[in-house]
């Protein structure tokens, strides 16, 4: 009797999960150790200064996302918090290469597309192909939560963009002066799926493993899936989205740069007291 319920159950989560209306929500943490990273010898700054600092870089990666995924499509987007008013004259703003906005995968098409608003203020629908990454599906597991996950890696090669990006970068100055820029290099990233959620996304842009993926560990960043929500009461369609200009990653790429170094100049006419006011604009590669 009991082997009859337990197989009833089977076919009946299975049946839920592909079913047309089929939605589901996961939220993720995500935090990044920042040590290493930020050398403040030699910056002028007091030790008030550089605790503020350090407090500031430690609260500013800590950030929740939220995916909304069905069987073949997903939404990513931060959950946006009430910013706090700096306690002094110095502040701290982060550019990240995680993503931004709102980021639509469908799995199906193998599409992705990232809504954002570009530092000139413009939206863009950046547009691309699904990257296919090349899963290492191990044999070591673990809990998170109640789903059994299974570990898989794979190896993400630097391009030779971003050797010359890099290159570029260095060349140009580009970079506040307390913060150290790693040259690009190849990086092992690990992912933990369950197949408890035979759904073939996860956060970001990472896909393609047989179960929806609850962490991810990326060089010095995590994302840890802290919840999980079947079938949310307010759950709506899955859509593209469709409001921006339609423009590809290289373009985005060249309008955040040349939205960095106007960004730049400006934290030179900070440092030289013109308004009062110091800037750090911190990039962090991962």
């Amino acid at each position: 009797m009991k082997n009859s319920i337990l197989s009833l159950s089977l076919v009946l989560i299975s049946q839920l999960f592909f079913a047309q209306n089929f939605r589901g929500r996961a939220i993720y943490e995500s935090k990044t150790n920042m040590a290493g990273d930020v050398q403040m010898q030699g910056s002028g700054m007091s030790d008030a200064q550089i605790k503020m600092i350090e407090a500031q870089l430690k609260k500013a990666f800590e950030k929740t996302f939220v995916l909304d995924f069905d069987a073949t499509k997903s939404t990513y987007t931060e959950e946006q918090k009430l910013a706090q008013a700096p306690t002094s004259g110095f502040q701290i703003r982060t550019l990240s290469s995680s993503s931004s906005g709102l980021l639509y995968k469908n799995i199906k098409a193998k599409e992705s597309v990232n809504a954002v608003e570009g530092m000139d203020g413009k939206n863009y629908l950046v547009t691309t192909q699904l990257p296919q990454y090349d899963w290492q599906i191990s044999s070591e597991t673990k809990n998170i939560g109640i789903y059994k996950c299974i570990k898989a890696t794979v190896i993400i090669k630097v391009t030779n963009q971003e050797k010359q990006e890099y290159a570029e970068s260095i060349k140009k100055k580009n970079i506040s002066s307390f913060i150290t820029y790693e040259e690009p290099k190849d990086r092992t990233i690990s992912a933990w799926f369950t197949m408890d959620i035979p759904v073939s996304t996860g956060p970001e842009n990472y896909q393609g493993l047989p179960g929806l993926i609850l962490e991810m560990n990326m060089d010095k960043t995590t994302l840890l899936c802290s919840k999980i929500i079947m079938n949310p009461k307010d759950a709506t369609e899955i859509k593209r989205p469709s409001k921006g200009k339609t423009i590809d990653e290289k373009t985005y790429e060249k309008i955040m740069q040349k939205g960095m170094e106007q960004m730049m100049e400006q934290n030179e006419i900070n440092r030289d007291g013109k308004n009062g006011k110091m800037i750090q604009s911190i990039r962090i590669s991962r």
